[in-house]
């Protein structure tokens, strides 16, 4: 058994870069909280350069009958962009449930300073086995350095059967095709809730 320990040395929202592991501080507090409520954890930390090609990060099975009538599952991830010679290295982000994308993102544009984006999402059952509705949007992660922090939103209608298994997969691509444009995927939390 995991054992959470929730960390206090860092203000709630800060950013913690002693590694480059960074998660942000209320992450830690988030999984803590809903330890009980964790599905799957992905930490494989993977990084991609000078590639376009849509790349699978994280895959979750959703277990078969999980989003019936009234199932809820809630998602978080954390990636970074970066691209050292343009200010413009965009990554998409693709939220996937069932083989249908259900939310396509842009970051905010990465630059030589790395770009931190939360992802969150909710996949809610709509009344049905065969329905179901996706909401997933990206904020990017608050820097010292930055004024705002910009969130999208995705909402999507599904009509995917939960009556047997489906994957939940998060992918990736880098928007410019150069050896200093890449991403770095973090984690892929997936939490139910009850």
């Amino acid at each position: 058994m995991t054992s959470w320990i929730a960390p206090t040395a860092v203000p709630v929202g800060d950013i913690m870069a002693a590694s480059e592991d960074a998660l942000r501080v209320d992450d830690f507090q988030y999984l803590y909280d809903h330890r009980h409520d964790v599905l799957y954890i992905d930490r494989t930390q993977t990084t991609l350069a000078n590639s376009t090609t849509e790349t699978t990060v994280a895959t979750y099975t959703v277990p078969a009958g999980m989003l019936s009538s009234n199932g809820i599952l809630t998602f978080r991830a954390l990636i970074r962009g970066k691209c050292t010679s343009a200010n413009n290295n965009q990554i998409t982000m693709k939220i996937k449930y069932g083989g249908t994308s259900f939310g396509s993102l842009l970051s905010e544009p990465a630059g030589a300073t790395p770009n931190l984006q939360e992802i969150w999402g909710t996949l809610v059952a709509n009344g049905a086995t065969n329905a179901q509705v996706g909401i997933v949007q990206t904020i990017p992660a608050m820097l010292a350095t930055e004024n705002t922090r910009n969130p999208r939103s995705v909402y999507a209608d599904l009509a995917i059967d939960s009556t047997v298994a489906q994957d939940l997969i998060l992918t990736l691509a880098n928007g410019r095709l150069n050896a200093d444009a890449s991403w770095t995927y973090f984690y892929f939390v997936v939490f139910g809730l009850p």
